[in-house]
């Protein structure tokens, strides 16, 4: 654990601060994220930041070989695969909110639907690979994003589940240029659990060809993540 030096912070009590090693600047941590968005070499890196040892960068080599799951000759071969084509379906299926709840499995059923076609021209559709699992999707599914009052709450059922995923694109609008079909993505957005998902083209974020999520370990994902939401927040 570690404090940064921020009117917040400074309401923790010193003896606690003192004894992890006292506050980091907020300079260290806005020098740490332009460090991530600047070297491309260092996507999928997560970078931790101290007081005691500064910026070290995880995992280290022993760590990635503990929990790699394919050889690296296996991964290599993999990341050329650049998913030239991925054929939109005319059904998918998503998971979706039809009872607040706090019980996110009482709140939720998997639903078949009808692809919306043709594409808006902004849009991205995106064939959804891993979704990340979120602490905060019992709060979404218990209305309380929406509003304090669960009668209003209740007004914007049925709506999707799941925010964080990692895909591929399948397809995308007129309008959309610099992202082509197989290219490598993260979306923060609503509606993730499911399949497929059409998001905004502001609402994606390119993977490296290091990263491709077909072939990502969990510990990728985290190391991804932990490195994107940085990214954002700088």
């Amino acid at each position: 654990m570690q404090f940064v030096q921020t009117n917040m912070g400074e309401q923790v009590n010193r003896v606690l601060v003192d004894a992890l090693g006292g506050f980091l600047k907020v300079e260290d941590v806005v020098n740490g994220a332009f460090e991530l968005i600047e070297d491309e070499s260092k996507a999928g890196a997560c970078l931790w930041i101290s007081k005691r040892k500064g910026m070290v960068y995880w995992p280290t080599s022993a760590k990635e070989n503990k929990y790699l799951v394919y050889s690296p000759k296996t991964k290599k071969e993999l990341v050329k695969n650049r998913f030239p084509s991925i054929q939109p379906p005319e059904y998918f299926h998503k998971m979706v909110v039809h009872t607040l709840s706090h019980n996110f499995r009482n709140a939720t059923r998997l639903e078949r639907v009808r692809l919306r076609l043709p594409i808006e021209p902004h849009n991205t559709l995106v064939k959804i690979i891993y979704a990340g699992v979120n602490a905060s999707d019992v709060n979404f599914s218990s209305g309380r994003y929406f509003s304090v009052n669960s009668k209003e709450a209740a007004s914007h059922l049925p709506f999707d589940a799941g925010f964080e995923a990692v895909g591929i694109v399948a397809s995308v609008g007129d309008s959309v240029k610099h992202i082509k079909v197989g290219t490598s993505v993260a979306l923060m957005t609503f509606g993730s659990y499911a399949e497929f998902v059409l998001v905004l083209l502001s609402m994606t974020c390119h993977y490296t060809t290091s990263m491709v999520p077909s072939i990502a370990t969990n510990l990728e994902l985290q190391i991804f993540w932990e490195a994107l939401h940085i990214s954002w927040i700088g």
